[in-house]
């Protein structure tokens, strides 16, 4: 169904007038029917084909394709395909059964998604991936920030089932401080390209932290530039296990610097 109605309504961005074509801008579209359940939450789907278009997601909104290889969004302009605003709250949203497919010649904002806020007080807690794949993003394939003093706070992530690569910056860019973040089986590869050839897969900037971070299975690797790449740098790492996860293919797999970086945990791993 287009649109339903309820205590838990659904819509899809053709109620609204998007075409699906993997021509047409469906930008506008899309955004109307997200702003349609901005004040009561629920589902924004999106059907098998190709929707071209940029929005900004609204506080319990999950957004649902049909799978990976059947539902594409893709970049109309250089920004994020999906972000989240800035002055509000973003809280319990599920993405779920889609692909971002970005555009590499897009290289000063196109984000895959983009979970950020700037406005002090704020959160983005609660926000699982689900059988997510982004790929071939311009900037970076997901970007997450968040400030442990004032504010906004980024809690409580899960990424389960995704796959990120291609990217021309990093797969996952992490800016200010991240809270228990739960990963399983997902994989992070061959991001960064001739501009960026000393990119990480997975980087948390220097002047941020991670507390309380599990990964189990999947892997993290640079093979793009396996004698200039880090898989993964930490800065101020707190409480991070991974357990059953290949880092390979880089100049430096893991990478921990700062000096609050302590109770880290390392089992099962393929260096």
């Amino acid at each position: 169904p287009k649109l339903t109605t309820g205590p838990d309504p659904y819509v899809d961005g053709r109620a609204y007038g998007a075409v699906v074509d993997g021509v047409t801008n469906d930008s506008a579209a899309v955004q109307a029917a997200n702003d349609s359940i901005d004040t009561t939450g629920g589902t924004l789907g999106f059907p098998r084909g190709t929707c071209k278009c940029n929005f900004t997601l609204s506080n319990g909104v999950n957004i649902v394709g049909t799978g990976v290889k059947s539902t594409i969004l893709r970049p109309f302009t250089d920004e994020a395909v999906i972000k989240t605003k800035l002055t509000d709250n973003t809280a319990n949203v599920v993405f779920k059964n889609f692909q971002i497919y970005g555009d590499t010649t897009m290289t000063t904002q196109q984000d895959g998604i983009r979970l950020k806020a700037t406005t002090a007080g704020k959160f983005i807690m609660n926000i699982i991936l689900d059988n997510v794949q982004i790929k071939e993003c311009g900037r970076y394939g997901l970007t997450t920030y968040g400030s442990v003093t004032t504010g906004p706070f980024v809690q409580q992530l899960t990424l389960r089932n995704v796959n990120i690569y291609d990217c021309v910056r990093s797969g996952w860019y992490m800016d200010g401080y991240l809270f228990e973040t739960f990963v399983e089986n997902t994989f992070i590869y061959r991001n960064g390209d001739a501009t960026y050839p000393n990119i990480d897969a997975v980087l948390n900037g220097a002047s941020g932290a991670v507390n309380r971070m599990k990964w189990v299975s999947g892997g993290v690797n640079h093979s793009n530039y396996p004698t200039t790449g880090i898989a993964a740098r930490f800065s101020h790492a707190k409480g991070v296990s991974f357990d059953n996860v290949d880092l390979e293919e880089a100049n430096k797999m893991l990478v921990f610097i700062g000096n609050q970086t302590r109770q880290i945990s390392l089992t099962n791993n393929n260096f």
